[in-house]
């Protein structure tokens, strides 16, 4: 059984469908998309539409790891490559960006520190003042 789930699009926007009975899928470099049948010959399907926003600033955050582009976005250059089987790692350093968030609550509970010291100070002050 197939589970499916978002549309894979060609380089025109078009949803790009694989025959069924296909038994693998081949994706090369520059985005050309085959399918395999069980004899072992090769089709070709489509081209994956590889995209590269024009700004990454402006891209919003569409839930589940997807992007949106408020403006057209263009086809890639030819010099993009799809590479099948591998894994786009992280874009962030996790130990550097753990050391900010303790640094950042660091900061956060020395000044909650500070209020808490004011607001006693205050309240001192208010008492010791005869009514």
């Amino acid at each position: 059984s197939r589970t499916t789930g978002d549309q894979l699009l060609d380089d025109k926007g078009n949803a790009i469908a694989v025959t069924p009975t296909a038994t693998a899928i081949d994706v090369g470099p520059d985005g050309t998309l085959a399918e395999i049948d069980a004899d072992g010959r090769r089709k070709i399907v489509d081209r994956i539409g590889l995209y590269e926003p024009r700004d990454v600033d402006r891209l919003s955050k569409f839930g589940g790891g997807r992007f949106h582009d408020p403006d057209p976005t263009p086809l890639a250059g030819r010099s993009t490559q799809l590479k099948q089987g591998h894994l786009e790692a992280s874009g962030t350093n996790p130990l550097s960006s753990m050391v900010a968030m303790i640094e950042a609550s660091r900061a956060f509970e020395t000044n909650l520190n500070m209020i808490q010291h004011q607001d006693n100070a205050l309240g001192r002050l208010l008492q010791a003042i005869p009514r």
